[in-house]
């Protein structure tokens, strides 16, 4: 991903690789922490880290037609087809995970609510 490496000149202190900036980005953008607590883990300080997750997410932003494809009129009705036969649930062409939503077990199959 060579456009992650920019062209603004840093001090050898603040010099970051490709593979670490994107290190850098993914930590702060799926942990909750403070700029300060990630530029400090990543060894930049905050000014450098955010030109970073700026520089990475343009990069991605730019990919996005290379990696992500919507189908086309007649998959969209194929893939419905297929996923309610899979899922049980019309008009839906697919799903993303990674969503959590907390939810209390009732007090009978406690088990069956469990976080996977």
């Amino acid at each position: 991903m060579s456009s992650v490496n920019g062209s603004a000149a840093t001090s050898s202190r603040e010099d970051t690789n490709s593979g670490k900036k994107v290190l850098a980005t993914i930590w702060l953008i799926s942990n909750r922490g403070a700029y300060r607590d990630v530029a400090d883990r990543f060894g930049v300080n905050k000014g450098t880290l955010h030109r970073i997750v700026m520089m990475v997410c343009t990069a991605l932003t730019n990919l996005r037609h290379d990696v992500t494809k919507w189908p086309q009129h007649r998959q969209i009705r194929v893939l419905a087809e297929e996923f309610s036969e899979r899922c049980r649930f019309p008009g839906v062409v697919g799903a993303i995970d990674g969503t959590f939503i907390n939810i209390l077990g009732p007090s009978e199959d406690r088990d069956g609510y469990i976080n996977r």
